[in-house]
């Protein structure tokens, strides 16, 4: 059984176990190939079209200029409002976006890092990995399929379920070493959820400080 581009269990009967090591690890290979391929079929593929990355990413870039922009006008109406109030009163303080400028410059860098088209993955990558020892070892092929799985007679000793979990972790680790060598092969890079997340937080603390700045300063007018 197939999840999510991995193998999540794999069973061998007793009796498989009596066959000769390569004829069982052709057979397990098969099965899990067969799995994935069944999983990749089963995604849908009438959903729609999907969303252009590049299209998504040039989107949210004239926000963020978008945005920068009307808050530079906001700024500099205030500081002109400012001026001639102060003419006629006394205002303490002067508002200014202090940060936003960073967080915006930040996200701009993120959103040209990700919209760079990858590179092709060369033909010959392959993601490897060893279980038990090394007595257990799966070559994964770009498409997600596992080139060849090899399986020593010494392997053959443990109980079948413990042979099935071995094949499963080395099968795993190297279609997780594929998608890896993929990524750093391609130039693919993956926007940073958790730093996004923070930036999220910083600009809305930043907007409000603003915000309570402009709010202050409108309560200490006093005339003269």
């Amino acid at each position: 059984m197939a999840e999510q581009a991995r193998v999540k269990t794999l069973r061998i009967q007793p009796r498989a176990m009596a066959l000769p090591p390569d004829e069982l690890a052709e057979c397990a290979r098969t099965a899990v190939n067969e799995a994935l391929a069944d999983l990749r079929s089963a995604m849908p593929s009438d959903a729609g079209p999907g969303v252009d990355p590049a299209a998504a990413l040039e989107y949210l870039n004239q926000v963020q200029v978008e945005g920068l922009r009307t808050l530079e006008l906001v700024t500099g109406a205030l500081e002109q409002a400012m001026a001639q109030i102060r003419q006629t009163a006394a205002a303490h303080g002067t508002p200014a976006p202090h940060g936003l400028h960073r967080i915006v410059e930040e996200v701009q860098q993120t959103l040209a890092a990700v919209s760079r088209p990858p590179q092709e993955a060369p033909d010959d990558l392959e993601g490897t990995a060893e279980a038990a020892q090394g007595r257990v070892r799966a070559v994964a092929e770009p498409g997600g399929r596992i080139r060849s799985l090899t399986v020593q007679a010494r392997a053959m000793r443990s109980p079948s379920q413990e042979l099935a979990e071995h094949i499963v972790t080395a099968v795993n680790n190297a279609l997780d070493d594929l998608q890896a060598k993929t990524r750093r092969e391609t130039g693919i890079v993956e926007i940073d959820q958790r730093r996004l997340d923070e930036l999220r937080e910083s600009a809305m603390r930043q907007s409000a400080e603003f915000m309570r700045s402009v709010s202050d300063m409108i309560n200490s007018i006093q005339p003269r």
